[in-house]
């Protein structure tokens, strides 16, 4: 599943309740004024996202997906941005790019990410460098929830690792999700 519901409520969770990461995820933001999150492949109707703006731990919120497939309730939130096209396109990071620029210069407070199966049978440069791209565009103190795929742990761990801007990272054992968190 390309959806980043799957890491934030969990891969058997039960309607309102949130996985681990999701509950560290909020925890975190709960800590931090609210600003601008992004969700990559986050579904139809940024689920996630859209809770998210409903706890009141950001103020607004841009989704991406493959195609726009959301329904007439969604679409009337007039602070979720929504961006339509295939992540491995320049274009569409381009477009992205664009909307931090209007809507969070200084960087998002949040990024979830979940492209495995958009990447999966691709060189794995398109995931680290999209990765790399999302820990550069976090702002300050912001947190990611990122899948990383087991077939990538040896290129992009320790990229992530060795770079100065990283706090911290929470990944459970044989786990292909993570929280990274900036300084």
């Amino acid at each position: 599943v390309n959806d980043t519901s799957v890491d934030y409520y969990g891969k058997f969770a039960t309607e309102g309740s949130t996985s681990i990461y999701a509950a560290r995820l909020i925890e975190h933001l709960a800590d931090t004024p609210p600003g601008a999150i992004l969700d990559v492949a986050g579904g139809n109707n940024g689920r996630a996202a859209r809770d998210l703006m409903e706890r009141g731990l950001a103020d607004r919120a841009l989704v991406t997906n493959l195609e726009d497939l959301r329904t007439i309730e969604t679409l009337k939130i007039e602070k979720l941005g929504h961006v339509s096209g295939d992540i491995i396109r320049q274009d569409t990071w381009q477009r992205i790019e664009r909307w931090k620029e209007l809507f969070a210069p200084e960087g998002f407070s949040a990024i979830m990410y979940r492209p495995y199966g958009a990447l999966e049978n691709l060189p794995l440069s398109f995931y680290v460098g999209g990765l790399g791209v999302l820990l550069d565009w976090l702002g300050d103190a912001g947190v990611g929830l990122f899948q990383i795929p087991h077939f990538a742990d040896r290129a992009a761990c320790p990229r992530i690792r060795h770079r100065d801007d990283i706090r911290s990272v929470f990944r459970g054992p044989g786990d292909d999700t993570a929280l990274i968190y900036k300084r």
